[in-house]
């Protein structure tokens, strides 16, 4: 367990203005596809540092955003994104919100389009203690379907 005063200096870190995370250039300023891939990840980066730091509901508010991104016009998301999404369903679980967690699921399905069987395997890892949820089984069932 982290003392209060590590989890408070690391506190304003993940609140820095994303000029600052990328050390004054400008690789995540501007509307393209780099400066919106920038943004993303350090969206993400802060979610899961949130994670990490067991603040669960701080977490999904980032991985909101991050989805959320997902939505706009001209988003183009990555295979990473699926991974990303692996931090979306735990942050999700952590929180008791099993239809959020299974939305994730089915991004990354619907993302990838065939999941490769080890990143099939994480979520399924990540899921395991749901399994008596329909929405969960669905959720596994799914992802059994569109292994590559």
């Amino acid at each position: 367990m982290l003392s209060d005063s590590v989890v408070g200096a690391m506190v304003p870190v993940s609140r820095a203005p994303a000029e600052l995370v990328s050390g004054g250039t400008d690789a995540g300023s501007g509307d393209g596809a780099a400066g919106m891939a920038f943004q993303r990840a350090v969206t993400v980066a802060r979610g899961q540092t949130a994670l990490r730091l067991g603040r669960s509901r701080l977490a999904a508010r980032h991985f909101d955003r991050f989805t959320d991104s997902l939505s706009a016009v001209g988003a183009v998301p990555s295979p990473q994104t699926a991974v990303w999404l692996l931090d979306v369903v735990e942050a999700r679980l952590a929180l008791g919100e099993i239809d959020g967690a299974v939305r994730a699921v089915r991004r990354a399905v619907d993302i990838l389009g065939t999941v490769p069987p080890g990143l099939t395997a994480k979520f399924r890892q990540r899921m395991a203690g749901y399994g008596s949820e329909p929405a969960v089984r669905q959720a596994v069932e799914l992802l059994r379907d569109s292994v590559s």
